[in-house]
């Protein structure tokens, strides 16, 4: 996990429930809301420090009164990155080295693929709570706790081949080597205690959205 401050991007598309949100804020320092997760994110009376986008996706505009002008981060709608990187930047820029976006799941397929290939770029996000799933990157190791028989999925991520080590899995990682294209999909937790420590490039975990009581990064 990198240092510096958490930071949680709530952005656009369907969302876990208000119960998760709960389950995780006190785990970071800033919150960003991006585009139509700004209405999410009052939804669900999250304290939001910065609103982000072009606000082309707000359903009433005057959503906006509710928060001070300068935590508003307010963009053209003629721009070459999408809301949810804007956020995610706003965190970065502002010392958040773990970045956790929280919704965008539902809707197109294009918005999906587009928020699961920032995991392939060296500044990605950490991890992914969309309503009926959680994601997240494994740069170095990954626990999860008291998941057993629980169904979970990898990918590999980046330019890097990546090559890992695992416990506490029906088909163990251990001597692969995974490039681009390569999954491991609907392997199953057998312990108490899984673990995937990556000894070159790096592995997106896939796992329903209770897994997320279980992980630790």
């Amino acid at each position: 996990m990198e240092s510096g401050k958490r930071g949680l991007l709530i952005t656009g598309g369907l969302a876990a429930g208000k119960e998760w949100l709960e389950y995780i804020k006190d785990g970071f320092d800033l919150v960003a809301a991006a585009d139509s997760g700004i209405e999410t994110a009052v939804e669900m009376g999250a304290q939001v420090d910065y609103a982000v986008g072009d606000m082309d996706s707000l359903s009433d505009a005057r959503i906006l009164e509710k928060f001070k002008k300068e935590s508003i981060v307010k963009f053209e709608q003629d721009k070459d990155y999408t809301d949810t990187e804007l956020g995610l930047s706003v965190l970065k820029d502002n010392g958040c080295g773990f970045r956790c976006i929280y919704g965008g799941g539902g809707g197109r397929l294009d918005h999906l693929l587009g928020i699961f290939s920032l995991f392939d770029r060296d500044d990605g996000p950490d991890l992914w709570i969309t309503e009926s799933a959680v994601i997240a990157q494994i740069r170095d190791t990954l626990v999860l706790n008291g998941m057993k028989g629980s169904i979970v999925s990898f990918f590999p991520a980046g330019v890097v081949n990546c090559t890992m080590v695992s416990y506490g899995l029906k088909w163990q990682l251990d001597g692969l080597e995974w490039s681009k294209g390569d999954a491991g999909v609907s392997n199953v937790v057998t312990e108490d205690s899984m673990r995937v420590t990556i000894r070159t490039g790096k592995l997106v975990f896939v796992g329903a959205l209770e897994t997320l009581k279980g992980l630790s990064l």
